[in-house]
């Protein structure tokens, strides 16, 4: 298979922590119906189980610019923040945290 995309990618999945070289598929980090394009700095190598039981289950998100730049929240949950963040292959720890939380935080520094 000679795309592009999945030899920039070494031929293994992206996803942080992940190094399948598996049932890959090209993903689209600004998914076509909101507007990506074929780019190749949009699109980026996933497994299968990543692609369609994280990405398209909603519990893992990317963000930003391929190969470099994208930023991946993994175990999303509704009204909680990320259990981890990174940029590229980068570790960022718990990500996001919500303004409210961060409120709480700082009152309970005082």
């Amino acid at each position: 298979h000679p795309d592009p995309v999945f030899a920039r990618d070494g031929w293994r999945c992206t996803v942080p922590a992940c190094s399948s070289r598996r049932n890959l598929h090209d993903h689209h980090i600004r998914f076509r119906s909101r507007g990506g394009d074929n780019a190749r700095d949009n699109r980026t190598t996933v497994c299968a189980a990543h692609h369609l039981h994280g990405i398209h289950d909603g519990t893992i998100e990317a963000t930003g610019t391929a190969p470099y730049a994208i930023e991946w929240r993994l175990g999303i949950r509704p009204g909680r923040t990320p259990v981890s963040s990174f940029i590229g292959d980068r570790y960022r720890g718990a990500c996001c945290v919500l303004p409210a939380v961060a409120a709480k935080r700082h009152q309970s520094v005082r």
